[in-house]
Parts: C-alpha cells; structure tokens; sequence
C-alpha cells in the first residue's frame, strides 16, 4: 500500500512540474517586447516611432495567403508583404512553434500596405532575459476582409534574439499625426521611411515645414524633372516637398506634372553667442572685463582660460548671470600661473556649466617693459644670444643657481643663454674678474673682453684681469649660455693694487670663519647696502666683514661711533671700545676714547642677520686728555666681605646715554717688593668688574683668608688709547675672627 501511494505522489509531483514547467515558459515568451526600429532618413528627418496596434487574430498553422518574408537585420530583422488588398491594414505577430497551445502570440504592431498591396517594416528585438535562438516562430501576417473574417499568411521564423544590453536605443519621436488614407482611386503615396522632412523646396538646403510619421499618406502635386522630389498635400492643406525614394505611391511618378521651383532662400544664420573683452592684451595682474551678447536670458555664464588648440582649464575665474537682453559682463584679475605666462596668448572662454553654448575671445600675453635699476638681463630660448629676448627683466645680481629648472616660466631648462650689462662706477687702479658658471661664460668692461671661457664646462672658477681701469663709469657685459644638465652662473671683482683706504674683507657666514671670499679696498666704512649684498658673490643676508687699517691721531680724547644693522664690534690698538655682537635693528653707538699722537690700530667687524643691512663708522675729536687719573678705594662690609669702589676709570656708553659694556677692571691682592714692584710671594685674583658711564666701578668680594702683611689690592686695565692703567692701595682688612662652638654651649 505504502508503495501505491508513493507512486501516486510520483505522478502528482511529476504532472505538476510540467505544468509549472509549460506556464514558465509561456511567460517568459509573452514577456518579450518589441520594438518596431527606426532608422534616420538621409533626409535628415527625425525617427518616429510608431503606436502598435491590438494583437491581431491568430493564425492557424497551414494558413495559405499572399507572399510575407522576413530577413535578419543588423540588430533586428526586416518583415516584406505583397499582393495583398491595397491599403489594408494588417497585424504583425510572431507564435511560438513546438510550445504549449496555450502560447499566446507575441504582437508587433500594425502595417498598411500600399496601393499594389506591399509593405516594407523594420523591428529590432527588446531586451531579453535570455537568448532564445533555439525556439522556433512563426511570423503571422493579419488583414480583416470586407466581407468576414481575416486573410492570413504565415512564414517560418527562427532569428536569434539579441542579448541582454545590445538593443539599439529608442530613436525620440517626432510630432506628426498620420493622415488618414484616402479613397482608393485618389492619387495617394504613403511614407515608406520611419521619418520624413517635409521642406519648402526639392532639395535638403530648404527649410523644413513639418516632419511626417511612418505611415503618414500623402496627396502627390508634382514633381521635379528627375522624379526625385514630389510636392505633396497634406489633409490640412499644407503642402510642401520630400524625397521621392521615401514614398510608395499608387500612381506612377512619371505621370505628375513637373514643377519649376525657384532657388532656395538662404537660411538665415542663427544667433550666436559672442563676448568681447578689454583689454585684448596684458600681463599677470591685470583686470580683464568680457562683456556678452545673445546669451540665454537667465543663464549662468562661467569664464574659464584655456591655452590656443587646446579646451578650457576646469578652473573658473569669474562667473555671471545672463539678462533678459541675453548680455552679460564679468571681470577677472589675470592669473600669475607659469601655465599662462608661459604662452604667448591664451583663450578666454565663456560658456554655460553643460557647454551647449560657448564663445571665446584671444587675450595676448603682452610682457611689460621692465623697470632696470640694476642689472638688464636678456634671456633668449637659445644657445646664442640670437633672436629676440624670451624674456628682459631687472637682475638685482649676477649670481644665479637654477640647478636643472628653468629660469623662468617660457624658457627651457637647457640650450638658454643670458645676456646681461650695467653702469658701474668704478674706482683708478687694477681689477680682477671672476666666474663661476656651467656651461660658457664671457666678461666685456667698454666692449674689451676680459674674460673668455665660451665652452661647455663644469663648475670651474674662471678669471680675467684688466689693467688700469680709470677712474669714474664703466660698462659692463655679461654673457653666458647653458647646454645641458644643471645651470648656474656667478660674476664677482676685486681690485688687486696695494690698499691704501680700509682692508675690506667679505664673508659669507656670520662668524668671520674661512678664508674671505671678497678682499677689496674699501675708501670708507660707509655702506647701506639695504636687501642688497657687498658684491655679486656675497649673500644678501648672512655674511660679515672686517675692515682694518692704521691710522695717525693727535693727542687728544676721542669719541668713536658706529651706527649698524646687525652685530659690529671695534677695536683700537687691540683693545675692544665697542661691543655690540648681536642681531638688531639700526643702532648708534659710540666710545670716548683717549689717545696719544702718533699711529694707532682700527678694526671694525660687523654681521648682517637677514633684512636690511647698513654700517657707518666715524669719529671725533673731542678735545684734550683728562689729566685725571683713576682711584679705587674700599671698604669692610658685612659677613667678612669688602667693598671696593673706583671712579675716573674708562667708560663705553651708547648714543643714549645707557652702558652698553663696561671697562673690564682686573682686581689682585698682592704682595709688593721694597721697589714697589710685584712680588710673587703672594697673589690673589679676585675677578673683573665693569665700569659704568661716567667711569665708576663697584664689586664686592668676600676676604681671603691668611693675607700677608703688606699685601695691596691691584686695579689694572687696558688704555682704550694704548698702555696699561695701574692702580695700588694697600690691603688693611683681616678675615672674621673664626666662630668658636663647644657641645652643650649656645652661643
């Protein structure tokens, strides 16, 4: 029994499964679309896609009627009818062969024949789930007879549908209601195309009135000579002309009268969005205005820039609203990017965000001539100075190191050379000239030249020496070319007699250290050299001099002062005066110093930090020495220390009075011969004090233990005009008698 009922639920599970089977695939056969294709007329006309139709009756298998065919197209296929009634209008289905009777057909659309009883319709497949290459169909052609029922043809169809995502796109659809046919014995022609330009005259240069639908009928007028346009009416009246290949026609062409036509209007030219700008030319920085006609009222117009042949940069510079008028106007400051300076004109370019409308305008890169103070340098995109300068603007020095870059925006990075000249003022005697370059280099002074190194080379130092320069203004001319690798170039001079004026000696560091890059005679110490440098291979910023010399004084006292931006320090005859060894903004300071006639010597040092940079060094007599000599005296204080006090002593004081840095006064306890003299019996070095503005000085010490009767307290220091100061009081005081403490015993 068990084995009956298994076999039961066997049969039911199976019945069930075809059934299940049977019902999936007629769905997914019921659920194939498709789309009746459109192909563009050479006319020019729009596609139209037509409105199917009701699913017509079903033919039954063995139906017999007049001739239907069907042929594979590129992405669709291609159905042809003949002798069937003229004018009808049939149904055109496709039914799926070998498949449940239950299948329903799958309807395309509707056709109508023309006058002979043919029709020519193209379909493309709709997507589908799957190919379905290996079912087969029938294509059913439908037309319902006068009298009853429908006439029927039937032809096998097997074309492979296409897969997923290859179907063509819907061609948009252009307005035109199909007219309606007209009687039988009427001329008539029907459009054969999916889409019709119906024109003002027989060719495509007329304008065009109205587009005609597939399937719309025409009443034919007239023709061309050669039968390839006719003039046709429409239901409403509206006549007008088409392509003659795109019509079937139930009367021969031949028949229709010819009609001259006259040449076609020309068209007039559609309105064009345009801009202008002021000004057309100019340079980094500055102001451009663009003004714009027959824009679209209310549109957003962007300004973008963009290099010649080439589309706009995504950057927007300005932006603005189109008017009712359709104009607009917009400004932009000139960007200063090497991208646009590098060219010699850029597109400026106004359209909307989509780009649908656009217009431009040229703006030249005009250069402005630059302002020379200093240096004219010449820059040309070649090896050989030749053609005109890519480039002239003001060099502040001849000291360049492009390494393997450009020098500028517009010039190459190798095979450029550089021209530069200047007027200098230069002092009678014999000059040196440096060079230190890679690749050639060539010095002129007044068109003599100095130095020749015209080759490719390395990092070589090059000199040139000219004899006898007179004194007063001198040319300059600087050339120089880079090949290939990296580029530098760097002019300098000295002046190679004996130095009669200041020992100028140039570095480039702020310590003074290594050998001087620069030994010159310099006339004075009087230099404001700004953000500039001492010459070309000095840094503007980080470097230092020291200038010395030896100079003959009267007896007298004197008052030195310096004035500098940064650190400076003096000395004469060794000793320092002024010590002022730190960054600072312009400051004067000054120094009373006595001296004794004859020959004394000066050296200055000075530094410069960063920014401006200035040194002014002078001085002043004063008057006479002062005959008074310095006194020190001291004094117990408490806790075993003592007091020492001095006056009359050198001071160094700033231009505002304050001290800036003292004498240094060394003080000793010592013992004395019988003579007065030192005896090395018994030293003691206390320390140093400073002495303050008007040349007084205190320091307390703490009192030695175990100092010798006899013993003097000994000032020393150094004449700022030369020799040694000395001064000796006897030493009186004793140490504190020692503090005596027993166990138990408070004191």
């Amino acid at each position: 029994m068990d084995f009956i009922l298994q076999r039961r639920s066997l049969i039911q599970i199976l019945l069930i499964s075809l059934l299940a089977l049977i019902l999936t695939v007629s769905l997914l056969l019921g659920g194939i679309l498709l789309w009746q294709g459109r192909a563009e007329s050479p006319d020019g006309g729009q596609n139209q896609t037509p409105a199917a139709n009701t699913t017509p009756t079903p033919a039954a298998p063995g139906d017999k009627g007049p001739g239907l065919s069907v042929a594979a197209t590129e992405g669709g296929f291609r159905v042809q009818g003949s002798d069937w009634p003229g004018f009808s209008e049939l149904t055109l289905s496709v039914l799926p062969r070998n498949a449940a009777s239950a299948a329903l057909p799958i309807d395309l659309g509707a056709v109508v024949a023309n006058a002979k009883g043919s029709f020519n319709a193209t379909f493309t497949w709709a997507a589908v789930s799957a190919r379905q290459a290996s079912v087969d169909y029938d294509l059913v052609a439908s037309a319902p007879l006068t009298n009853a029922g429908n006439l029927v043809a039937r032809t096998p169809f097997n074309l492979a549908a296409p897969l997923p995502g290859n179907t063509p796109p819907v061609a948009p659809v252009i307005t035109a209601t199909p007219q309606p046919s007209p009687a039988p014995d009427e001329p008539a022609c029907t459009v054969i195309a999916d889409a019709l330009n119906l024109r003002s005259g027989p060719g495509a240069t007329y304008s065009v009135i109205t587009g005609l639908a597939y399937r719309t009928t025409v009443t034919p007028l007239a023709r061309t000579a050669s039968a390839d346009w006719l003039q046709v009416a429409l239901t409403d009246g509206v006549a007008g002309w088409v392509a003659a290949s795109y019509l079937e026609c139930n009367v021969p062409m031949g028949d229709l009268p010819v009609l001259q036509t006259p040449p076609p209007t020309p068209t007039s030219n559609p309105v064009v969005a345009a801009i202008a700008i002021a000004p057309a030319q100019g340079w980094a920085g500055a102001n451009v205005s663009v003004s714009g006609v027959n824009w679209t009222p209310g549109a957003t117009i962007y300004i973008s820039l963009g290099a010649p042949n080439a589309g706009p940069a995504s950057d927007v510079y300005a932006q603005s609203t189109a008017g009712a008028d359709g104009r607009f106007s917009a400004s932009f400051v000139f960007p200063a990017e090497d991208r646009w300076l590098a060219l010699t004109q850029v597109i400026v370019v106004a359209h909307t965000q989509d780009y649908q409308r656009s217009a431009n305008a040229a703006f030249a890169l005009s250069r402005p001539a630059p302002q020379i103070t200093e240096w004219k340098g010449e820059y040309f995109n070649n090896r050989n100075l030749t053609g005109a300068p890519i480039l002239v603007r003001n060099d502040s020095k001849v000291d360049f190191n492009w390494g393997s870059a450009a020098p500028a925006a517009g010039l190459p990075a190798d095979s450029f050379s550089v021209r530069w000249t200047r007027t200098l003022r230069f002092d009678a005697g014999d000059y040196r000239f440096y060079a230190r370059s890679d690749d050639g280099v060539r010095i002129w002074l007044d068109n003599w030249l100095v130095l020749d190194q015209w080759n490719d080379g390395g990092a070589g130092l090059r000199t040139g020496d000219f004899q006898g320069i007179g004194a007063g203004d001198h040319t300059l001319r600087i050339e120089y070319y880079e090949a290939q690798g990296d580029a530098f170039a760097a002019i300098w001079w000295e002046r190679t007699g004996p130095i009669t004026d200041w020992k100028g000696e140039y570095f480039n560091n702020t310590n003074l250290d290594a050998a001087a890059l620069l030994v010159r005679n310099d006339r004075d110490i009087s230099f404001n050299w700004d953000n500039g440098s001492p010459a070309p291979q000095i840094n503007s910023d980080y470097f230092s001099a020291r200038w010395t010399r030896k100079l003959s004084f009267n007896d007298g006292l004197y008052r030195f002062s310096v004035r500098a931006d940064d650190g400076v320090r003096v000395w004469i005859n060794g000793q320092p005066i002024i010590d002022q060894w730190h960054d600072s903004k312009s400051q004067t300071y000054t120094a009373d110093v006595p001296l004794a006639k004859g020959t004394h010597s000066l050296k200055v040092e000075y530094y410069e930090r960063s920014g401006g940079a200035l040194i002014e060094f002078s001085w002043q007599r004063l008057g006479d020495r002062s005959p008074i000599q310095p006194q020190i005296s001291l004094a117990p204080a408490e806790n075993g220390q003592f007091t020492v006090n001095g006056s009359n002593w050198p001071a160094s004081v700033s231009s505002s009075g304050a001290t800036t840095r003292g004498v240094e006064v060394t003080l000793r306890l010592q013992t004395l011969s019988s003579n007065g003299q030192s005896n090395i019996g018994y030293r003691f070095d206390l320390g140093k004090a400073l002495t303050d503005s008007n040349g007084r000085l205190r320091a307390t010490y703490a009192i030695p233990a175990n100092v010798p009767p006899g013993a003097y307290l000994i000032a020393t220091t150094t004449k700022m005009g030369g020799g040694v100061i000395e001064v000796k009081v006897p030493f009186t005081l004793s140490p504190p008698s020692p503090i005596i403490t027993q166990p138990g015993v408070t004191r």
